[in-house]
């Protein structure tokens, strides 16, 4: 069984994308503005990744980072797997 599909990948990248700004929206209850204040990241990078344009590592990094509590951490690497991880196994 081939285990590398690059329609895997994109969808795996563009799922990480959806659920960072939805964290951000929902959780952090932050803009991208806001976002891009907190973090200096332009808006359009912010943008890029969270619309699955853009696969880079320091990106989710940066959601990471945003986190305020141990338990947003925790909360947000748990919607990771069980959004992106499992639906991607699928």
């Amino acid at each position: 069984m081939k285990k590398y599909s690059y329609h895997k990948k994109r969808t795996f990248i563009k799922h990480i994308g959806r659920v960072c700004g939805d964290f951000r929206k929902e959780r952090l209850k932050l803009t991208l503005h806001e976002m891009e204040q907190t973090t200096g990241v332009p808006i359009s990078t912010l943008n890029s990744f969270e619309l699955g344009r853009s696969s880079s590592l320091n990106m989710l990094y940066i959601y990471l980072v945003s986190c305020e509590t141990q338990a947003q951490i925790k909360e947000f690497l748990q919607y990771i797997v069980e959004v992106c991880l499992i639906d991607w196994r699928q």
